[in-house]
């Protein structure tokens, strides 16, 4: 799911999946861990909708590319107007800017593994580009 289109992605996975709890109940909250394409890793916690019937996968979905969304734009409020590029052969990446983020824009990632682990109550999402 690349972030832009977040939107239109979870749209395509249909009612039924996007609804589907896949952290059941009943639970306060957990902690999401994100650290692809960071300087640091970094993590929030997301409480569910209704903490009797857990998470569904759209709630969780949505907290990751809103963190995503917020981090790329504090980064963004605060590095010089041009960041450029960086060249490696093969692919086009972000360049370094001293920032949080490093490697990719925004529009680059995809979100492919969200990793439930109940005896933290941590979620460890996985991204590529």
């Amino acid at each position: 799911m690349t972030y832009p289109h977040a939107e239109e992605e979870i749209v395509k996975l249909g009612r039924k999946k996007r609804l589907e709890i896949v952290i059941p109940g009943p639970i306060p909250h957990a902690t999401i861990h994100i650290k692809a394409y960071l300087g640091r890793p970094t993590r929030f916690q997301l409480r569910p909708h209704d903490p009797e019937v857990g998470f569904s996968r759209e709630e969780i979905i949505w907290a990751v590319v809103q963190m995503y969304r917020y981090v790329y734009a504090v980064e963004e409020e605060t590095m010089p107007e041009e960041h450029g590029h960086e060249n490696s052969g093969m692919l086009l990446n972000r360049g370094r800017t001293g920032g949080k983020i490093w490697g990719h824009d925004l529009g680059d990632l995809v979100l492919h593994t969200a990793c439930w682990y109940p005896a933290t109550s941590e979620i460890h999402v996985g991204l590529d580009s």
